[in-house]
């Protein structure tokens, strides 16, 4: 018989994760996500607690806290800033070259003297209308080009279920039971990690015959310490 079990929001979903990840000892340094998990203030919260750092999309209706104690939407404190403020910097690697956005980094209300809340606003190059707003959790100082680099993640995130649904056929089940579901989707994309670790091997042996170094990691070593994976 199938296991009942209790309707959970993607923000405890999400929570479980990363409690199951923390157990397991898997290295991370931040936590990002859409604003379905920006705009659950109890996972912020508990992130804050297990001093997790975060860079969580939120909506532009958010209340944020400021330094002045007053709580205001997102759109309304992003009014404040000055043309100057803006800081041209890339969210990453794209498919035509670098994601080049404005970003601008404001302050909130912080209780810690290690850890510091803020705001980081988004705008598009060719659209100042098509603004986007982050809930951030950050060390003191940390560089506002680090902090859009996070923002940035969740794309390779969502590129990355695109090409295992293409390689490894990770939508295309046809099963009626969760069990089922659970496992197709855990092969599926245990086949697209082994994949994409092959892949960067297999580039970074062409880039040492040809004289070039890699800017990256070593997928040398991860190709080896992942390959029994596919066997």
């Amino acid at each position: 018989m199938p296991v009942e079990r209790d309707f959970a929001t993607k923000g405890k979903l999400a929570r479980r994760m990363i409690e199951r990840a923390l157990q397991a000892e898997v290295p991370f340094l931040w936590v990002t996500g859409d604003e379905v998990y920006g705009n659950d203030r109890d996972l912020r919260i508990w992130l804050e607690q297990q001093e997790r750092p975060y860079v969580l999309a939120i909506r532009s209706n958010q209340y944020l806290r400021r330094e002045d104690l007053r709580s205001q939407y997102a759109s309304t404190i992003a009014k404040e800033i000055k043309p100057s403020q803006w800081q041209r910097l890339s969210a990453g690697d794209g498919t035509k070259g670098q994601r080049l956005y404005d970003w601008v980094w404001m302050p909130m209300l912080s209780w810690g003297r290690r850890m510091q809340r803020g705001m980081l606003v988004r705008r598009s190059v060719s659209d100042e209308t098509d603004v986007e707003y982050y809930a951030v959790y950050a060390p003191y100082n940390t560089p506002l080009k680090v902090l859009a680099r996070v923002a940035g993640r969740r794309w390779a995130i969502e590129e990355g279920f695109e090409t295992a649904k293409q390689l490894v056929g990770l939508d295309q089940y046809e099963v009626r039971s969760w069990d089922g579901w659970y496992r197709h989707i855990t092969l599926a994309l245990l086949a697209h990690a082994c994949l994409s670790v092959m892949r960067a091997y297999a580039i970074e042996v062409d880039l040492e015959k040809r004289g070039a170094k890699p800017t990256g990691p070593s997928s040398l070593q991860a190709f080896k310490a992942r390959r029994n994976c596919c066997h």
